[in-house]
């Protein structure tokens, strides 16, 4: 725990130098997610608006690992060794990249997120979700907006501010 939250106020800090002691806009996007439990309130694609909360999940996004637990129903929290995220903040629009380990091969789901008052947005392709990782971030299937449609096959999903494990 200890090397995980050293490891992620390192690239904090280097992502985004204060200035006058403040956090600057980067540093405070990434401390909003990762600082944030997360509730699914809506998931939107191509086939229509998922409201239902036995259908939504709730996620605690960090440097390190990803849990996720569901919003209604059993609550079993779930993570996966080498599961983490990245965050691109000083791109427009910001980037977030959900990478897991698999056999060996670290891939990424590239995706985009803004704010929208205390909600948080993210888009994220559903065809081909998953890509081998890539340093640099530039990936081909990474969306471009904040809609989701047949011709685009985005998820977008709409999350609220929680507390660890929180159902309603």
């Amino acid at each position: 725990m200890y090397l995980a939250a050293s490891l992620l106020a390192l690239s904090l800090a280097a992502a985004d130098p204060p200035a006058g002691g403040k956090p600057g806009p980067v540093t405070d996007a990434k401390l909003r997610v990762f600082g944030s439990y997360w509730m699914e309130v809506r998931r939107e694609d191509a086939k229509g608006v998922t409201v239902d909360p036995f259908k939504l999940f709730c996620f605690n996004y960090d440097a390190g690992t990803i849990h996720c637990w569901l919003r209604r129903g059993e609550l079993t929290e779930g993570s996966q060794a080498g599961d983490r995220v990245i965050i691109r903040a000083e791109a427009e629009p910001m980037q977030i990249d959900f990478v897991y380990l698999n056999r060996g091969q670290e891939y990424a789901t590239p995706a985009i997120f803004q704010f929208d008052g205390r909600k948080l947005v993210i888009a994220e392709p559903t065809t081909p979700s998953a890509v081998k990782l890539r340093q640099d971030g530039v990936y081909a299937n990474r969306p471009t907006d904040f809609t989701a449609d047949k011709k685009n096959k985005y998820l977008l999903r709409t999350l609220v501010p929680c507390n660890y494990l929180d159902q309603d």
